[in-house]
């Protein structure tokens, strides 16, 4: 496995549907997920051996 910090297009279109199996992200859209992912702090992938995304964490702060 390896860990990337930046999604390309392909991790972007893949991250999509992990949000489809939750209960509170399984209404937001393909857009909505791009822009949530591109106003994030942080945003850490796991790739497996064919350089699919099989993981995806983001992290937000607030600053006071």
């Amino acid at each position: 496995m390896d860990v990337i910090y930046h999604l390309i297009e392909k991790h972007k279109k893949q991250h999509h549907p992990f949000y489809q199996q939750e209960w509170w992200t399984k209404d937001r859209t393909s857009s909505e997920t791009k822009q949530c992912v591109a106003v994030s702090q942080i945003c850490i992938g796991l790739m497996n051996s064919k350089n699919d995304l099989v993981g995806f964490v983001r992290v937000l702060t607030e600053s006071i």
